[in-house]
C-alpha cells in the first residue's frame, strides 16, 4: 500500500469504509494519521509510536484470548442443546401411550 496516498485521500475528506478503517487500523496507519494530523514530525513518528507501545499493558503468559463463536457455530450448538433438552425430556416422561388391546 502507498501510505501517502492513503494519508492524502484522508486529508482530503475522504471517509474508509468500516472494513477498510479495520485495515488500516491493523496496519497501524490510523494511529499515525492521527498523530501527523496532531502535529508530529515524521522523523519523529516511529519513536512515539514505539514509546506508545512499550506503556501498552502486555498480555499475561498462559491466558489465551477468549475466542467468541461465530454465529453460524452459536446457532449449531443452541440447536443441540436444544435437542438434547428434548431427548431428556422424551425419556424421563413416563409412557402415555393408550394400551393395546388385544
Amino acid at each position: 500500500m502507498d501510505d501517502d496516498r492513503i494519508y492524502y485521500w484522508l486529508d482530503q475528506g475522504a471517509q474508509p469504509s468500516e472494513k477498510v478503517s479495520i485495515l488500516l487500523k491493523k496496519l497501524g496507519l490510523t494511529e499515525r494519521w492521527r498523530m501527523l494530523r496532531g502535529g508530529i514530525a515524521i522523523p519523529d513518528l516511529d519513536a512515539k509510536i514505539a514509546e506508545r507501545r512499550l506503556k501498552q499493558p502486555k498480555a499475561v503468559e498462559g491466558k489465551e484470548k477468549k475466542q467468541r463463536p461465530g454465529k453460524k457455530k452459536a446457532a449449531k450448538a443452541a440447536a443441540a442443546a436444544k435437542a438434547a433438552e428434548a431427548t431428556k425430556a422424551a425419556e424421563a416422561a413416563p409412557d402415555t401411550a393408550a394400551p393395546k388391546e388385544g
